[in-house]
């Protein structure tokens, strides 16, 4: 909780994720989406280029586990992200790593450190992230390496991960074309997490939905002040209406399916987006 915001990235504790989306269409609205079948991914019929582009996006998952020790249980964070047309960098948010890492700190005495690229590290132990790839029938991942990110004592919520195997996916075109009452379409990952009790008297929890979406926002405000430029930021995207857990690093497009920005932050009335030109900041840093 930030400023009575919520960070989108979801936090998850178990191994198993059940497999989740997307293949074949039957329309502007839906895929097949394993294990469930024929699913709405959309609450409407969405533009034709929104609806080609979302096909498109990832779940992005990460593991954070002790050195030497890749086996052990490891503690799982998710986020969406999506592959940009012209570096082939997988992009998504920022905080997937850095409140992860910060929260290792708080609650467990974990130490970390920066190294030179402007990366955390954990000092006792190791993460991995992958990009996962949900078809009608598998779920895929493929392994990826965290190239760059916004540098801190910035709000400039965006990491970049370089693809260690080919992701069969379409990269992403970014655009600027926006304007205030303009329709956009955030699309992304969520899970619906519960708990049911036992005999024995002990809670036990469960996923019992992994949720691929793309809802329909109304731009509400482009943010370019002098605060904004004083935390890093060139511009942030007021949205009307909150999106979910999960969501964070998902991509934000505009209506000829090219994206305008990511998912960083919600309260419970409005969702705030990082722009494409700050996306593209964070690109141009890698060495």
């Amino acid at each position: 909780m930030r400023n009575a915001r919520r960070l989108l990235g979801s936090f998850i504790f178990i191994i198993g994720i059940a497999p989740l989306t997307a293949a074949p269409a039957f329309g502007q609205q839906f895929e097949v989406i394993y294990p469930n079948g024929l699913t709405a991914v959309a609450e409407k019929a969405l533009p034709p280029q929104v609806y080609l582009s979302q096909q498109n996006i990832l779940e992005i998952k990460g593991e954070f586990f002790p050195k030497n020790q890749p086996d052990a249980q490891p503690w799982i964070v998710q986020a969406t992200g999506f592959i940009e047309k012209a570096s082939g960098h997988v992009v998504s948010a920022r905080h997937l790593l850095v409140e992860t890492v910060m929260d290792l700190a708080e609650r467990y005495n974990e130490p970390f450190y920066i190294d030179e690229n402007g990366v955390f590290q954990g000092v006792d132990y190791d993460y991995k992230f992958f990009a996962v790839l949900n078809t009608a029938t598998a779920r895929l991942e493929y392994p990826l390496e965290v190239v760059a990110m916004g540098p801190m004592d910035t709000y400039l919520d965006v990491i970049l991960f370089k693809p260690l195997k080919k992701i069969p996916v379409k990269n992403l075109a970014l655009s600027s074309n926006i304007k205030p009452g303009d329709k956009v379409y955030a699309s992304g990952f969520t899970t619906q997490d519960t708990h049911y009790h036992k005999a024995n008297g002990k809670t036990a929890r469960v996923t019992t939905d992994k949720i691929k979406f793309t809802a329909e926002h109304v731009v509400l405000a482009i943010l370019q002040n002098e605060t904004i430029a004083s935390i890093g930021v060139k511009k942030l995207y007021r949205l009307a209406k909150p999106t979910q857990s999960g969501f964070s690093g998902g991509p934000v497009f505009n209506t000829g399916g090219q994206v305008i920005g990511i998912m960083i932050e919600k309260d419970s009335i409005f969702s705030f987006a990082i722009s494409s030109d700050d996306i593209t900041t964070v690109i141009k840093s890698i060495k």
